[in-house]
């Protein structure tokens, strides 16, 4: 019995290839290998982790410098009205809410404002802005390098020119005629975007003005939330908000 056991043991692959030294330092190299790679996976881990941490961290000083959050953490009213943005970035969006940009505007000059803040398609075309619509440009990009440099003293990664490139205007005047009365065809005229891409800009824009009037009233500015309401009933007519496109 013991000798049919030895032949059956003998012919079992796993006792030749403990005999069979090349094969035996194959399968002793995958094991270290597997347990490298466990390693590399746990330092990874902990790496991401911390680096998370640390980002955690920075975005904190951001919102503690630019009033939104207090030391101890409590949430200010700052960053109760940037808790109602969420189609827009919140920071730049409540910076001029509170830095009084909004509030020196006409509703038509608000509405064109807003667009710069809304995702907008790239242009070929050099925009020209008329004079109404260039000083609050020109707010709003102080506002954002100011954003930008904050973010930088907190230890975050952000290239000023990327951040602020990413608020285009070029459907100020677009949306400011349109909030005039201008017909779609005539606005259409007025630029090399796509019908299309305006169409969706403008969508998103109403959403965006409707947070805003939240927002607004989320701080107890009753004003500028009515303001918000008159600039964007301006916006909400026409081809671009109808049911079907092909009415």
């Amino acid at each position: 019995q013991i000798n049919k056991l030895e032949q059956q043991l003998v012919k079992n692959p796993v006792f030749q290839a403990e005999r069979d030294s090349e094969r035996f330092a194959l399968y002793a190299k995958k094991a270290a290998l597997d347990e490298r790679a466990a390693e590399l996976r746990a330092q990874l881990k902990g790496t991401l982790l911390a680096s998370f941490r640390e980002e955690s961290k920075a975005r904190l000083k951001v919102l503690q410098k630019l009033g939104h959050v207090s030391a101890d953490g409590t949430v200010l009213l700052k960053g109760r009205a940037a808790c109602e943005i969420d189609t827009a970035d919140e920071l730049l969006t409540v910076e001029l809410m509170f830095n009084g940009c909004f509030h020196g505007l006409d509703k038509h000059q608000l509405l064109a404002l807003v667009s710069c803040l809304t995702p907008t398609d790239k242009t070929n075309e050099q925009v020209a802005l008329v004079k109404p619509l260039a000083e609050p440009l020109r707010q709003l990009q102080d506002a954002a390098k100011g954003i930008a440099s904050i973010s930088r003293e907190a230890g975050l990664e952000v290239e000023e020119d990327e951040y602020l490139g990413s608020f285009r205007p070029s459907l100020m005047d677009v949306f400011y005629n349109w909030s005039k009365g201008k017909t779609f065809a005539e606005i259409a005229g007025m630029t090399d975007i796509f019908e299309g891409s305006i169409i969706r800009v403008a969508r998103r824009l109403d959403e965006l003005m409707q947070q805003l009037a939240r927002a607004a009233q989320v701080v107890g500015d009753e004003t500028l939330a009515k303001r918000f309401e008159e600039s964007n009933e301006t916006l909400r007519r026409g081809i671009m908000f109808s049911a079907s496109l092909y009415l």
